[in-house]
């Protein structure tokens, strides 16, 4: 509970960061792309992110905890290496990114809700001595 109650903190705190950081790349780049789209592509990032986070949590181990950020890094590398992607990239529109984020947010709080009602192992013994 109290992963899940952190989680959901850090979430609400990216999203507070994720709004003033888009206005300040939105300047530093010259409002070359819409607010709009740089919004609904990093909320949707962020909240992709953390339900597959919760998804790889899902694993035992280090594979469980290492699944989701070496993914998303390998992911965010393709734009970089990849120039056809980036540019397939900035033509997606803003109403995609903004359907993926309210997928994404919906299925973080899902996975939230299941990783919080997971019963865990050797609890009740605990509570009980």
């Amino acid at each position: 509970m109290v992963a899940a109650l952190r989680m959901l903190c850090f979430g609400g705190v990216s999203v507070l960061v994720c709004v003033p950081a888009d206005l300040l790349l939105w300047a530093l780049t010259g409002r070359e792309m819409p607010l709009g789209w740089m919004l609904a592509l990093s909320l949707a990032s962020l909240f992709l992110y953390g339900a597959l986070s919760l998804l790889c949590q899902r694993l035992r181990g280090p594979a469980g905890w290492l699944a989701a950020p070496v993914g998303w890094v390998l992911l965010g590398l393709v734009p970089l290496i990849w120039p056809r992607a980036a540019a397939w990239l900035t033509a997606v529109p803003a109403a995609v990114f903004c359907l993926l984020a309210a997928a994404g947010i919906t299925l973080y709080l899902m996975e939230l809700r299941r990783f919080c009602r997971r019963p865990m192992e050797g609890g009740v013994c605990y509570a009980l001595r």
